[in-house]
């Protein structure tokens, strides 16, 4: 499982985008962040929201994550785009 939890990184009126942390590809539909995520749409728009887009999520800068390697979590990042029907 994955240590972080979800978190709503960008809001509209209408929807935002969701985040939560994984570790490798079958984290993506099964972990603990992707529950929490789903509960953060749900709290924002109730029972009914459609996912736009969803995919890996840069963490920083290349040159940065290289220089930081070995010293940041190996999570990656995962990022929901939805909008409230």
């Amino acid at each position: 499982g994955c240590a972080g939890s979800a978190g709503l990184i960008s809001e509209t009126p209408s929807g935002g985008v969701v985040t939560y942390p994984i570790t490798n590809e079958s984290d993506i539909l099964s972990s603990s962040g992707r529950k929490e995520a789903m509960t953060l749409m749900k709290k924002k728009c109730g029972n009914s929201s459609r996912i736009l887009h969803e995919g890996e999520i840069a963490r920083i800068r290349g040159d940065i994550d290289r220089t930081w390697q070995g010293q940041l979590s190996g999570e990656r990042l995962w990022g929901v785009e939805f909008r409230c029907n």
